[in-house]
């Protein structure tokens, strides 16, 4: 028999054996309390238990999880609540049906739907989950959309915009002002029609205190007014070049400061050796069309989930219509 509750920290250790067991890598105890105690919004989890003797399993143990990351979104300047479901896994020895039950991660995923006040869940999962979301639990899920350019090995000529904006580049967390990060989201202006709010908690969380993954900030400033004009937060994955986030507080028209992004985020790139540049845009955006004129493939990423559960405030042609999602929404990224 399995019995689903809402986990606590003291299924911690437990939890991370079951991590291991299903994704092939360990997850420290660091990881975990950096998710699941130390996130802006919380983070809940619901678990599966085994009460009897089997050979899958000791009595008691945790044989299913499903984790969910509360975030605050925006919509047009009204506020959502939503959860990002991650660390989603079962027991090799229950992820079929147990006398005719449902798996118990998909019971976990019902208990967690039932018990949490939100406006809609999302998340990346894989293949395999999707197909079971879309089939147990009536989500839908699409694949985001990953654009990438190759650079070739002609010498490179920065693009005169990058030039003409007089800017001065910092780099690292050090350098930002109290504050300055809020006033960076508050005022940025390629903030998409629907986004996670990443304010300075949520930046510094999901990125400076990451305490397993190693990204780069940079912010360039004016030389005249110290103000953030643009910011970027970026990996290095082998040669490439991965933007994870970036803003713009710059005025005017929206393709001009995509433009603009556009070349400094190359020039980033092409400064620090990469052989490729590579993010995640909605295509409805304005910098995804100027991408395919300037020598960038979009091809189908991973996939992306949704669970409406009030279509009335958040359906399907809602969500990826108008999701600006970036790579460093996953929380594996």
């Amino acid at each position: 028999m399995v019995t689903i509750r809402r986990a606590g920290e003291a299924d911690e250790q437990s939890m991370r054996n079951l991590f291991a067991l299903c994704f092939s890598r360990e997850m420290s105890h660091d990881e975990w309390y950096w998710k699941y105690v130390l996130s802006p919004w919380g983070t809940v989890a619901y678990v599966g238990c085994a009460t009897r003797q089997s050979d899958a399993a000791e009595p008691d143990a945790i044989v299913s999880h499903f984790g969910g990351i509360r975030c605050a979104f925006e919509m047009h300047g009204k506020r959502l609540c939503a959860y990002q479901f991650c660390d989603v896994c079962t027991h090799p020895g229950y992820r079929g049906r147990i006398f005719g039950s449902k798996p118990p991660v998909m019971r976990s995923a019902e208990t967690f739907y039932a018990e949490r006040e939100m406006d809609f869940a999302f998340g990346f999962p894989s293949e395999r989950h999707a197909r079971l979301h879309c089939l147990v639990l009536e989500s839908t899920y699409g694949k985001v959309a990953l654009f990438r350019k190759e650079f070739s090995a002609k010498r490179y000529v920065a693009s005169p915009m990058a030039g003409l904006n007089l800017l001065r580049l910092q780099e690292g967390w050090r350098g930002f002002f109290d504050g300055e990060l809020d006033d960076l989201w508050m005022t940025n202006t390629l903030k998409p029609p629907l986004t996670i709010s990443k304010g300075e908690a949520y930046l510094r969380w999901r990125y400076q205190g990451h305490p397993t993954k190693k990204y780069d900030v940079f912010a360039w400033r004016g030389l005249l007014r110290r103000t953030i004009r643009y910011l970027a937060i970026t990996k290095m994955k082998g040669d490439e070049l991965q933007v994870l986030d970036f803003f713009s507080t710059v005025g005017g028209k929206p393709i001009d400061s995509c433009r603009r992004v556009l070349a400094l985020l190359e020039s980033l790139a092409r400064d620090r050796g990469a052989a490729a540049l590579a993010l995640w845009l909605n295509p409805g955006e304005p910098l995804a069309g100027l991408l395919s004129g300037h020598g960038y493939i979009a091809t189908d990423g991973i996939p992306l989930a949704l669970k409406a559960l009030h279509p009335q405030i958040m359906d399907a042609g809602s969500f990826y219509g108008n999701y600006g999602y970036r790579m460093g929404d996953y929380d594996d990224s």
